[in-house]
């Protein structure tokens, strides 16, 4: 699947500024022994306080859910900012010499809780928190705390080298690469991950039903085929050909009708029955034995995806499978900062989203109907992987992603649902297609793991199962937040005013 540069980005949380919000300030001042100018005004420096400023690391983890930008308005000393780094940013001191807050009552409602420093792109993340609601500790769950961002570029920046590691010993964790043949006996090589399996019937025994998550364009000879022979590779073993199928993908992943995409299309297209596509695959996969199950699998709870005790470590070292010199080996990249970029004020933090449509408005064939890829996809910089990548899963943002594919140096990923990380998405919506590209792609959320009433998805795994094995249930559970799918019932809008407005903006634009 061809993807080309990315054009559009987004904002995480909510600060109004104005261009003078970022203009540099002049005034009196004095210097302190780092170097850094100090202002003679309010500042946290003055507050005296004891506790220690903490290192962050939340946007390097990509939690951008929780993650809110302080209200209030403030302005930056850019002639200091452009002079330093972000690494000699440590104390009070240092952060009253960089911004300053018109309503001096801040330094008293709030404290600095910690810095977060994005060397390579020269970004300063500094977090405040409300002083009533601090005790000074160290915080681990950040949910039900009201703690803002603020996010300063600009700084100068260290130059940090991503170089394409490889490991020939890679432990067993439920990630695999994965080889296809085809009819024409060309070999695919992609990559996998085992995300859930059957429990057995009888207690003790190992499971040998398990199901792999993987993107769905590597399958497309093998969607609707019976089974197929699915060959597994891996640092530490032989290969192992199993016996495999595909039981559920994105072809046709939404219960309503595609007709106003048809007005994005050429003339060719209209009054054609168009196909949803969202691109992903789960594969259920049989080993012979339960001592072969053993070798390619693991039951823990720390190699569970879905799991709290999940052992997640994108953030630091993200990787994939490949053969080289036939020998597998393990490709890895350490790199943080994975997708985070700053708007032109240098204000806000910003996801980069491409939406295959919006960009391509492309339709693809496959056996016989015509298909629009509706991948939402975010691109986290430092994962160029190479092609052999492709189906490789990752836990960002607290759900699994799929790596589909690479522009330049950033990776395609795939989210496996957009249920409350719609709000994240929405903003680029509506900035392809004002007002209406928004309203439209509500109804488009998704969760293909589980469904509820809310959503328009014709498909989900967990309903995938209850069909295939009514009896049996899962080994790993599906965690399921509800409160994701609350606040009304189905919104499906008015397509046939959404086909006027189509029109009518076609009718400007052509």
């Amino acid at each position: 699947m061809k993807k080309t540069k990315w054009k559009f980005i987004k904002k995480i949380g909510s600060v109004i500024l104005s261009l003078s919000s970022i203009s540099v300030l002049t005034s009196c001042s004095i210097w302190d022994f780092t170097d850094f100018e100090i202002k003679e005004r309010p500042g946290f420096r003055l507050k005296k306080s004891k506790t220690p400023i903490y290192s962050v690391s939340r946007l390097n983890n990509l939690e951008y859910k929780n993650i809110k930008n302080f209200p209030e308005s403030f302005k930056i000393y850019e002639n200091v900012v452009k002079t330093k780094y972000v690494d000699q940013i440590k104390t009070l001191t240092n952060i009253d010499s960089l911004i300053y807050f018109y309503d001096n009552s801040i330094y008293d409602q709030y404290k600095v809780y910690g810095l977060e420093k994005l060397e390579d792109q020269g970004i300063l993340v500094i977090y405040l928190i409300e002083s009533k609601n601090w005790d000074g500790q160290e915080i681990s769950d950040f949910s039900d705390k009201k703690i803002y961002t603020i996010s300063i570029g600009g700084f100068l920046k260290r130059n940090v080298s991503y170089k394409l590691l490889e490991s020939e010993n890679h432990k067993i964790d439920n990630s695999v690469g994965i080889k296809i043949t085809n009819s024409n006996q060309e070999t695919t090589i992609g990559n996998a991950r085992f995300i859930n399996y059957l429990s057995p019937d009888n207690e003790g025994e190992y499971p040998k039903k398990w199901f792999l998550l993987s993107a769905g364009h590597i399958f497309f000879d093998q969607m609707d085929q019976e089974e197929f022979d699915l060959t597994l590779f891996h640092t530490n073993l032989e290969d192992k050909t199993v016996k495999a199928k595909v039981i559920q993908d994105g072809r046709d992943q939404w219960s309503i009708k595609m007709t106003p995409f048809e007005y994005f299309l050429p003339e060719e297209y209209k009054g054609t029955e168009l196909h949803s596509y969202l691109d992903y695959a789960i594969i259920e996969v049989n080993f012979e034995s339960e001592e072969e199950a053993r070798k390619w699998t693991s039951i823990s709870q720390e190699n569970n995806i879905f799991s709290e005790s999940y052992v997640n470590k994108f953030n630091e070292d993200s990787g994939y499978y490949d053969i080289q010199n036939n020998q597998s080996v393990f490709k890895h990249i350490q790199t943080n900062n994975k997708h985070l970029l700053l708007d032109s004020f240098k204000t806000f933090l910003i996801n980069k989203i491409w939406f295959n449509f919006f960009e391509d408005k492309k339709v693809f064939e496959l056996n016989g109907k015509k298909y629009i890829d509706l991948s939402s996809m975010i691109i986290p910089s430092g994962t160029n992987f190479e092609k052999p990548a492709q189906g490789s899963v990752e836990k960002i943002n607290s759900a699994p992603n799929i790596f589909i594919g690479t522009s330049e140096n950033n990776g395609f990923w795939l989210p496996t649902k957009i249920t409350s990380e719609f709000k994240y998405f929405e903003k680029y919506y509506s900035r392809k297609y004002a007002d209406s590209g928004s309203l439209l792609m509500f109804n488009y959320r998704y969760n293909i793991f589980y469904n509820t009433d809310n959503l328009n998805q014709a498909k989900s795994f967990d309903k995938t199962i209850e069909t295939l094995y009514p009896t049996k249930r899962l080994g790993f559970e599906l965690p399921v937040d509800l409160n994701e799918y609350t606040g009304g019932s189905t919104r499906v809008i008015d397509l046939n005013k959404l086909i006027e407005a189509y029109k009518k903006m076609n009718e400007k634009t052509n």
